[in-house]
């Protein structure tokens, strides 16, 4: 009825294993032996009261602790999601900027960040990870901002000097990012996404896992959307059509975990993130 009692044991009879049997089912606060001293016994009644003040106290600090660490969660709960908010809206202004000059990368980019990061889930990366792999899918083509307009929107072929500028869209994108520490990861998308698995890619001839894994997941999801999106020179392919080229590719231009996770996404889910970006002007932000 009373768990906060202060319980002292005073007895002139009691043995250790009384002592004991009485610490272990009651909580003893003190023993005395008599007769006992009367001050020695009002030293004991003194500290049995402070203490169960103290016990009081404890709990009340830890009430008023609990209700302000519920206060500052809900506070950076709100931070977080202001945060989020606001991530989101810079990002869409990059975007943005790169639609004015290429009126192609929008849809795509939505596209390629939602696959991104389904595959991202599905090769069981963590969450944090994941959002990251999402924004650099996202900003993958951001360095094409650097690249001249005469060659970015040449209706024909590229020449070899104009296609050797045209891959520097990688390292121009990773410097726009560089120094945007929240982006975490998703700049190495940015700077990796045209390495190849087996080697011979650009712009660091990485191979296997020297290239980030959030690139090697872009890779497979950039050749799909390619593949299954209209073209000023075809129509779009049928899934199983690009799904059967990128196996054919599997540890060559691909990663063979990337390719098989992506091999467990239905086709059905894809075309809903498809129809998601096509419906939705905000989708593909993180």
């Amino acid at each position: 009825a009373w768990p906060d009692t202060i319980c002292i044991l005073v007895s002139g009879q009691a043995d250790l294993e009384t002592v004991v049997q009485a610490i272990n089912r009651v909580g003893l606060f003190r023993f005395l032996v008599k007769p006992w001293d009367v001050e020695e016994l009002k030293k004991a009644l003194r500290r049995a009261c402070d203490h169960f003040e103290l016990i009081g106290e404890n709990r009340s600090l830890a009430r008023t602790l609990e209700v302000r660490n519920t206060e500052l969660r809900e506070i950076n709960q709100k931070l977080d999601r202001e945060v989020s908010r606001r991530t989101s809206e810079l990002l869409l202004g990059l975007l943005n900027a790169l639609d004015l000059r290429d009126t192609e990368t929008q849809g795509h980019s939505r596209r390629v960040a939602l696959y991104s990061r389904r595959l991202a889930e599905e090769v069981d990366l963590p969450l944090e990870e994941v959002i990251e792999i999402e924004r650099g899918a996202l900003l993958h083509d951001i360095g094409k901002i650097g690249v001249s307009d005469t060659i970015l929107l040449k209706p024909g072929k590229l020449d070899e000097a104009e296609w050797a500028e045209m891959r520097r869209h990688t390292i121009y994108g990773y410097e726009i990012l560089r120094k945007m520490n929240f982006l975490g990861s998703a700049r190495l998308v940015v700077r990796n996404h045209h390495e190849r698995y087996e080697g011979g890619g650009y712009p660091d001839d990485l191979s296997a896992d020297e290239i980030y894994i959030g690139a090697r997941i872009f890779a497979v999801i950039d050749t799909y959307d390619a593949m299954t999106s209209d073209r000023p020179y075809r129509k779009a392919l049928p899934a199983e059509v690009a799904r059967e080229e990128i196996t054919k590719h599997r540890g060559t231009q691909f990663d063979p975990v990337c390719v098989d996770a992506f091999h467990k996404i239905p086709d059905e889910e894809l075309a809903s993130l498809r129809d998601r970006v096509a419906s939705d002007d905000d989708a593909g932000l993180a």
